[in-house]
């Protein structure tokens, strides 16, 4: 058989899966977009609308204003991640030797492993009343602030967590293409990763981080912190209207499919070039002055990561081992955590199997088929009716919901692609041979994989209300929201404070990934074509 056919055979499967679970929700969506929809009558047995939907969208004050939002936070996520990147990039290669420049990775790296649950609450206490930052402007005479209260301060808080969170990707690849000779000057290598990273987080430019959306809003920052995922969310399963959430989804789609088309052949085009760069982490800077430039460098620009991993994993005072005896003596806590365990190992097999049978005809084809992926990917996140279809094939409540959202995903396949495209240097080959040289890619996309759905909480929130079938992220979104108020447990005849409980499911929830993460750095030689498909929970 022709290999050429059978690649487009092996990923027909992938193909169909994909148009059942994520392409009949985004049709129907455009359709409901059209109708004056009711759950009752059902999507054709509602009336038409014609275009009432989308004038009455367009006319809502709400939605224009939550449109800028997300191109703003999702713009200063993308400038603070690029700057933060270049001082980083500068000052790690500089270091003397590839022990400290691997340290140094990790210790940025940290923050993207952790789930979205641990680092919201860090990064609020962060800037809570008696936090470190009050802390440092207080005794200069400022008055202390609510800064997640209020509307200014809201979008550069979010696009900082954004960054920082984001951050290690191109710092790995740009710290590795400065490890290499050759005649390009540093300065033009370390532009062409820049330029990768935008390209890559353009693909989803219109979706910053849903649960870090969730879990930093509130009603005083509603105005500025309401981009058009949680409208969606609000507008179509908080209020059920389900037509006008509908038409934003389009909206949006419409919009992200015309970014993301441009953006991943733009990726297309200057990948080669990276990776031509790219060395492996050696003895680095060559003078005394260098090294000691880098190790300032770091400790200036790296310190919020830094003081992330310490308020993360090291208590400031308290009972951390009585935190961890009072959770893990909560029946609910460990289910939690046992559940957490199933989707994220299922949702990652099933996505590692869904991207290799994707990503194998990319080898085959430059335009048609990648661009499929493409229109793929952006007709993702329809979760208002994917809830929709999930009920009427009465899987609500179940674990379906939950693996579907974790695993189908186009996106891990052009990561797959970029990593095995660059070792066969364009030749093709079968299907055996392809495999071989995909096994260690595909190994960090499913830890990444693994990484990014342990923590989650949303789509149990939208799709399981059976609180016996909650993960741990969950149980943290629901102790955040509780704003730590948790009543007094006795562990073995001591007290336990809501403080020491609190710590301790951030420890809990977060050692695990941030160990996994930290392991996978030593990978360097994968890790950074397949970092970006750590994003595939926003697509």
């Amino acid at each position: 058989m022709n290999k050429k056919l059978f690649a487009f055979l092996t990923a027909l499967p992938a193909l169909i899966v994909l148009s059942v679970f994520k392409t009949a929700p985004a049709i129907q969506a455009i359709i409901i977009s059209f109708k004056y929809y009711n759950i009752a009558e059902g999507v054709f047995g509602s009336k038409s609308a014609g275009l009432a939907n989308y004038i009455a969208l367009f006319q809502n004050k709400l939605f224009s204003d939550t449109l800028v939002n997300t191109i703003v936070i999702s713009l200063l996520s993308i400038i603070f991640t690029c700057v933060f990147a270049v001082l980083l990039i500068l000052s790690i290669s500089r270091l003397p030797s590839w022990i400290l420049k691997t340290t140094a990775i990790v210790l940025i790296a940290v923050p993207a492993f952790i789930p979205a649950v641990s680092f919201a609450s860090v990064f609020m206490d962060m800037f809570s009343i008696e936090g470190v930052i009050n802390s440092i402007l207080t005794p200069a005479g400022a008055e202390p602030r609510l800064f997640f209260a209020e509307q200014g301060y809201y979008p550069f808080l979010a696009a900082m967590m954004e960054a920082i969170r984001n951050v290690y990707i191109p710092v790995i690849i740009g710290v590795l293409v400065c490890e290499s000779r050759g005649r390009k000057s540093g300065a033009g290598r370390i532009c062409l990763v820049i330029l990768g990273y935008i390209a890559a987080r353009a693909v989803m430019l219109l979706s910053p981080d849903i649960e870090s959306m969730i879990l930093t809003s509130n009603p005083l920052t509603r105005g500025a912190s309401e981009v058009i995922d949680t409208f969606i969310y609000r507008t179509g399963l908080q209020t059920l209207e389900m037509s006008l959430a509908s038409a934003s989804w389009v909206v949006k789609s419409f919009l992200q499919l015309v970014i993301s088309t441009v953006a991943v052949f733009v990726l297309y085009f200057i990948m080669p070039y990276i990776v031509e760069f790219t060395g492996n982490l050696g003895e680095g800077s060559r003078t005394v002055r260098g090294s000691i430039g880098g190790i300032i460098g770091f400790i200036i620009f790296g310190s919020i990561s830094v003081f992330m991993m310490i308020k993360t994993f090291i208590p400031a005072g308290g009972e951390l081992g009585a935190g961890i005896r009072a959770l893990l003596n909560d029946e609910q806590f460990v289910a939690a955590l046992s559940n957490s365990l199933i989707f994220g190992v299922i949702g990652c097999l099933v996505y590692v199997v869904l991207v290799l049978f994707l990503a194998y005809p990319l080898m085959y084809s430059k335009f048609l088929y990648p661009l499929f992926l493409v229109i793929l990917t952006s007709l993702s996140n329809s979760f208002t009716n994917e809830y929709l279809l999930y009920r009427q094939l009465n899987l609500i409540n179940t674990i379906y919901p939950i693996i579907i959202g974790a695993s189908f995903s186009a996106i891990g396949a052009f990561a797959l692609h970029f990593s095995v495209s660059c070792r066969l240097k364009g030749a093709s080959c079968g299907f055996g041979q392809y495999l071989r040289f995909a096994l260690k890619p595909l190994v960090v996309i499913a830890v990444l994989a693994f990484i990014t759905n342990w923590g989650g909480f949303f789509n149990q929130l939208i799709f399981i209300t059976d609180t016996t079938l909650h993960g741990a992220g969950i149980y943290g979104y629901q102790m955040l929201l509780s704003q730590g108020r948790i009543s007094m447990d006795t562990v073995a005849g001591m007290q336990v404070s809501a403080a020491d409980i609190h710590f301790a499911l951030v420890f809990i929830l977060s050692v695990v990934p941030a160990a996994l993460g930290a392991l996978l750095i030593f990978l360097n030689k994968f890790l950074p074509l397949t970092a970006f498909s750590a994003h595939m929970r926003k697509g």
